[in-house]
């Protein structure tokens, strides 16, 4: 079965600050690897544990995208994408602003 993926606005934006047109291209085609395989990411502990953890790189740079599953609707829901560094602090925020 194939998922839907879904960002949010600010994920939209999370992707215009990776940097170059290619850094968001590679963060896009590591996202369209969830519509097939959404648990591909780490599973993640703590507040985030409903949460996983799409590790990817460029140059220099690690980055994440950290998304939610509900397998009843097939559906990938990404919170926070962005630099290793700033980025779990980023979904905490986020994730206790949607609730």
């Amino acid at each position: 079965m194939k998922y839907e993926v879904y960002i949010t606005a600010k994920v939209e934006k999370d992707l215009e600050n990776l940097g170059s047109n290619k850094n968001k291209s590679l963060a896009i085609q590591k996202l369209k690897l969830l519509i097939d395989n959404p648990y591909l990411g780490q599973s993640l502990s703590g507040v985030l544990s409903e949460y996983y953890s799409l590790h990817f790189s460029f140059p220099g740079s690690q980055a994440r995208a950290i998304y939610t599953v509900t397998d009843n609707k097939l559906i990938v829901l990404v919170i926070a994408v962005g630099h290793r560094e700033e980025i779990y602090k980023l979904a905490v925020k986020r994730s206790k602003a949607s609730k």
